[in-house]
């Protein structure tokens, strides 16, 4: 019996140890999309500004068309985005704005600092004319730029650590368990 206890108890430990581990694998891969989704919206956002500035798109337009241009997610949001400014609802851009991208935010892997100014570009941006909506994109874009920077200088130490945390706890969650 007491070989079957050791047994059971060295499966759990193996069980233990690769979940933590597996855990710490996937909050990596995560700070890796992070990055991805920041570079995605930024060129986004860079796009919309070519729109606005040098082909004279309004803004429900500008933003249609560089929603076919993106990634699905991306794409469907600023598609929603679009739909929802041209259906005559009367609802303000900022509102609008700000309900798609907050459920979009919520699958998303972007920080609380990242979605909270992706919100707040909702009320620079959708009731100014040509010139004020490329400056507040231009503003956005270096705030933006600047997190972008500061996330790719930190990614591969934080990648690291989560990695090596995840597999360090799980071994000695199953030591601790053996």
């Amino acid at each position: 019996m007491e070989g079957f206890s050791l047994l059971i108890r060295l499966i759990g430990g193996v069980c233990l140890a690769g979940g933590l581990a597996l855990g710490g694998l996937l909050t990596a891969d995560r700070f890796r999309r992070r990055m991805e989704e920041l570079n995605g919206i930024s060129r986004a956002f860079l796009m919309l500004r070519g729109e606005v500035e040098y082909h004279g798109l309004v803004l429900p337009e500008a933003i249609r068309s560089v929603g076919s241009r993106m990634d699905e997610e991306l794409r469907e949001v600023l598609e929603e985005i679009a739909d929802k400014m041209e259906d005559g609802s009367g609802q303000p851009f900022g509102v609008i704005w700000r309900k798609t991208f907050s459920d979009y935010c919520v699958h998303s892997c972007l920080n609380k600092e990242d979605q909270k100014l992706l919100l707040t570009m909702g009320n620079h941006l959708g009731y100014l004319d040509k010139r004020m909506q490329t400056a507040s994109i231009d503003l956005f874009l270096e705030e933006w730029k600047a997190e972008i920077e500061e996330s790719r200088r930190r990614l591969p130490s934080q990648c690291r650590v989560a990695s090596c945390l995840g597999i360090v706890s799980g071994l000695l969650a199953a030591v601790m368990m053996i």
